[in-house]
């Protein structure tokens, strides 16, 4: 069956620079990361708009319902034969949203703000659905995966799976797996060590477990069991920037935009805390910006929202 993809990318400045190719994947691709698409899209468009040249690092992919795509995504599972999928430039888009939070003043209500105090101790520990794995080379990715999956397979015969070091290697491979959207394995392994992860509730394994059941739950689409899971690493570790966003990612795609909203703006909120206290953390404003600026418009407030 043929895979042809459709790519069309929004101008937020200016519609002039709006265009849209087919791209028909040849199937020796179809087990890379969705960059490559990216890359051949920017090289067709640079040809045609040779004056406002785009870079590939800077865009990023949706689907029709603001869902992102991960940059690491394998390509034959995560798109459909003749899907519309949209590009955005990611500095248009921060710039937009920041100038348009900075022209909303400061009325905010009182509910979102967020005092230190708050910040629990593991705040460090979170990941977002974004940026949990940073796949720069597939390649080596794969050899990476083959090998912890070797050493998981010898650790769990030696050891069994109540030892540290074999759950250690067991969420390397959830890592690897679910970066690369192989779902089916990230569950089988979390099935496995679901026993001696649960045998503690009060200890960082379990929670790391249910981190990441959460994020497998979300890319398989099962927003309410994401959500369930969500909300019990809020009550295990309490509020963090990071958790907040997942939050509001997994609201924005159940259509409770109210409450993801309050999720996004609590979390930019507590993101400048967090940057007090560690100078030196990520701030993440930029996927934070894009997902306000997503659920506004959603609601209708265009012109609080981003540009389409």
């Amino acid at each position: 069956m043929p895979l042809r993809i459709i790519l069309s990318f929004k101008c937020p400045t200016d519609q002039k620079y709006e265009a849209s190719f087919a791209i028909k994947v040849p199937k020796k691709f179809w087990d890379k990361a969705s960059q490559f698409l990216l890359d051949w899209f920017v090289e067709f468009y640079n040809k045609k708009f040779p004056e406002r040249p785009l870079d590939a690092m800077d865009l990023t992919l949706y689907d029709q319902d603001g869902k992102v795509y991960p940059s690491e995504a394998v390509i034959q599972e995560c798109f459909s034969h003749k899907q519309e999928v949209v590009l955005r430039s990611k500095k248009e888009m921060v710039a937009i949203a920041t100038s348009e939070k900075a022209s909303e003043g400061k009325d905010e209500k009182a509910d979102t703000q967020i005092k230190e105090e708050t910040i629990p101790a593991l705040t460090g520990k979170a990941m977002t659905l974004n940026s949990m794995v940073d796949m720069e080379n597939p390649d080596e990715f794969s050899k990476a995966e083959e090998r912890t999956e070797k050493q998981y397979r010898t650790l769990k015969s030696n050891h069994g799976l109540q030892a540290e070091v074999t759950l250690k290697a067991a969420f390397k491979v959830t890592d690897l797996c679910i970066a690369q959207y192989k779902l089916d394995r990230v569950d089988e392994v979390l099935a496995e060590i679901e026993g001696a992860c649960s045998a503690d509730k009060s200890s960082d394994k379990y929670t790391k477990f249910i981190q990441m059941k959460a994020f497998c739950r979300w890319k398989q689409s099962r927003f309410k069991e994401a959500l369930k899971l969500f909300e019990e690493m809020k009550n295990r570790v309490g509020l963090s920037s990071k958790l907040l966003e997942n939050m509001g990612h997994t609201y924005n795609s159940l259509g409770d935009y109210d409450k993801a909203q309050e999720s996004f703006q609590k979390a930019l909120d507590l993101v400048d805390v967090e940057l007090k206290l560690n100078p030196e953390a990520d701030s993440h404003k930029g996927g934070l910006y894009m997902g306000l600026g997503l659920v506004k418009k959603r609601r209708g407030k265009v012109e609080e929202g981003l540009v389409d």
